[in-house]
């Protein structure tokens, strides 16, 4: 399966409106059809236009993937460690540390998201060029 993608870049968000008229006359669904602006309250103005949802602005698999791999990193140099220096020899053995290591791993998971995305700064590629 191939996706095709088409980006029209405008400083006019009222020809933009027409495009999407245009496209709609042409058989595009409206779901399919998306404005990605950094001026959102303009976009909001213009009833026909559909804007790119927050949650789709956020680079949010790279985020978290970077965070899994520190992460992983983490516990497996958490786990190396307590290995090495003789730690898993008492009567509660790995188990303490395979949590430890384990807890590591979701923190940094999840804190690297909710860090990346808590911040009021939003770094999105403006669509802008000349009609």
């Amino acid at each position: 399966m191939t996706v095709l993608r088409h980006y029209f870049i405008s400083d006019d968000l009222d020809d933009l409106e027409a495009l999407e008229e245009q496209l709609e006359e042409a058989g595009v669904d409206t779901p399919q059809i998306h404005v990605l602006s950094l001026d959102d309250q303009n976009v909001e103005g213009h009833i026909h236009l559909h804007e790119v949802n927050s949650f789709m602005k956020k680079d949010i698999v790279r985020s978290s993937l970077i965070g899994a791999a520190v992460g992983l990193l983490l516990s497996l140099s958490i786990l190396a460690v307590s290995g090495w220096l003789g730690w898993t020899e008492t009567k509660a053995g790995w188990i303490p540390f395979i949590f430890f290591g384990g807890n590591r791993f979701r923190l940094l998971y999840l804190g690297r998201w909710l860090v990346r995305h808590s911040n009021a700064k939003q770094e999105v590629c403006p669509i802008r060029g000349s009609a």
